[in-house]
């Protein structure tokens, strides 16, 4: 039977009764926001990644793939799938059209106007081939 130290002991202590941590918010390492301004333009950012991560995840799975068999198809590992669904970096346009265009996907990119009245404008990504 071990025995607690009294510093971790006055530790768990301090702890009791406190709501436990569920999750520890990541920044991109490239940004450390200083204002409010900053602040959500950084967690828009990581909404707007993960967002993309998502729909990549989900094109492979609309194509019955896993992980690994999308990793065989592109050349690349498998981790690095789950890196890029996981959008845990700045995704280029290029590796997202890759990857859409591996799994029969094109990449559609739609600026819409924040005044109303005026029209979108759509763009249909080419497919690049560059490394994933």
């Amino acid at each position: 039977m071990s025995t607690l130290s009294p510093e971790r002991r006055a530790k768990l202590e301090a702890m009791r009764g406190k709501p436990p941590r569920l999750a520890k918010v990541i920044k991109p390492k490239d940004v450390q926001p200083t204002s409010m301004a900053e602040l959500e333009e950084t967690v828009e950012k990581m909404i707007a990644l993960q967002a993309l991560g998502e729909g990549l995840k989900l094109a492979r799975q609309r194509r019955h793939l896993t992980t690994r068999q999308l990793a065989s198809a592109l050349g690349v590992s498998q981790s690095r799938v789950v890196h890029i669904e996981q959008a845990n970096e700045n995704l280029e346009m290029q590796t997202v059209a890759r990857v859409a265009k591996k799994l029969g996907y094109r990449v559609l990119v739609q600026f819409i106007p924040e005044n109303a009245n005026e029209a979108s404008i759509s763009v249909n990504m080419p497919q690049l081939e560059t490394n994933v």
